[in-house]
C-alpha cells in the first residue's frame, strides 16, 4: 500500500514582462499555467550546498543562492517565499551554474549522512537513498536548469522562484 507523503518543490517560471509579475497565491497558479516553467522537485537546498558547501550563506557569490534566496520577494506561498529574479539575474546565475559538467555534479560534497546532519531539505537523505539514486536525480535536474536558464537568458526574461507543497509518494513499509 502506498501512503502520501509532502514535499516542498522549487519552481521557475519564465516571465517576459515584469508587468505580468503575481500578487496573492492565485495569480501565482495562473502564472504557472500561462508561462513556460521548470520544476526541480525537492532537491533545490541540496543542490545549493552541492554548488557552494553551505545552504543560506554568500560564499562563492551570492547568484550561486538564487534557488533559495536573493532577488525580489513578491510575497508567500504556504511552502515559502515568492521572489522576482531579473533578467540580469537570471544571466548571473546562468553564467555562475554553466561550468559545472552535470555528470561530476555534487561529487565533492554528496555524502547522505552529511546531507542529514546539515538538515538540508528534504532531511531524509539516507532513508530514502537506501532505495533510490537520488545523486543521479539531482544532477538530472541540475542539467535541466542549466538548460533552462540558457534558454531564458537568451529571450532575455526573468524568472519567478516559487515554493509549491507537492503531494509525493513512498511505498508503505507496514504492510
Amino acid at each position: 500500500m502506498r501512503r502520501p507523503a509532502y514535499g516542498i518543490t522549487c519552481r521557475f517560471t519564465t516571465i517576459s514582462d515584469p508587468s505580468e509579475l503575481p500578487v496573492g497565491d492565485e495569480a501565482i497558479v495562473a502564472l504557472h499555467a500561462r508561462h513556460p516553467q521548470l520544476d526541480i522537485h525537492i532537491y533545490w537546498q541540496a543542490m545549493t550546498y552541492l554548488l557552494t558547501g553551505e545552504t543560506e550563506g554568500v560564499g562563492g557569490g551570492e547568484s550561486l543562492y538564487y534557488l533559495v534566496k536573493g532577488g525580489e520577494r513578491l510575497g508567500d506561498t504556504d511552502a515559502g517565499p515568492v521572489r522576482y529574479l531579473s533578467p540580469q539575474q537570471v544571466a548571473q546565475f546562468s553564467s555562475a551554474i554553466s561550468d559545472f559538467n552535470p555528470d561530476d555534479f555534487g561529487e565533492q560534497r554528496y555524502d547522505l549522512a552529511d546531507l542529514d546532519a546539515k538538515g538540508i531539505y528534504p532531511r531524509r537523505w539516507r532513508a530514502d537513498g537506501e532505495e533510490n539514486d537520488l545523486l543521479s536525480n539531482i544532477r538530472e535536474l541540475f542539467s535541466y536548469l542549466q538548460g533552462y536558464l540558457r534558454e531564458v537568458v537568451v529571450r532575455g526574461h526573468g524568472v519567478i522562484v516559487s515554493y509549491e507543497n507537492t503531494e509525493l509518494y513512498f511505498d508503505d513499509d507496514d504492510e
